[in-house]
């Protein structure tokens, strides 16, 4: 397996019939407003612009073209520990390579910083260097 890119942005137009995406406004940082600077660590961040995290991933080699599951997460600043878990699936069966688009609407607030997302296939690692994005507050 080969992972071409995992980024953030404000706006996707997804092309299936060509296995293809627009990405538009890619997005690295965010700006807090006093209240969500006030909110409890725990507490519901609602995104806007709503942000679009998408994931490219290729098969190299023969064996690679098979259903991968695998899993997303959200890690908070200075945390090992993922404050949202999903899991995820990249059906490679059909097409060498596989473009995975999620929306992320809303934040698990664990204070101002840098905030990562995950996309780990089963069986390469348990946290995500693989497909990783960054969103920073501040």
């Amino acid at each position: 397996m080969r992972h071409d890119f995992t980024l953030l942005c404000t706006e996707v137009i997804e092309l299936p019939d060509q296995n293809n995406v627009q990405i538009r406004c890619p997005i690295t940082a965010i700006r807090l407003t006093p209240e969500v600077q006030e909110l409890p660590h725990g507490g519901i961040v609602p995104l806007s612009p709503k942000l679009y995290l998408i994931s490219q991933w290729e098969a190299d080699l023969p064996g690679d073209q098979r259903v991968h599951d695998g899993k997303f997460q959200e890690m908070p600043p200075d945390s090992e520990v993922p404050s949202r878990e999903d899991p995820v699936r990249f059906d490679l069966t059909t097409s060498p390579s596989f473009i995975w688009v999620r929306k992320v609407t809303q934040i698990i607030y664990a204070g101002p910083g840098t905030y990562e997302y995950h996309v780990v296939l089963d069986g390469v690692a348990t946290v995500g260097e693989w497909g990783r994005a960054c969103l920073k507050l501040y």
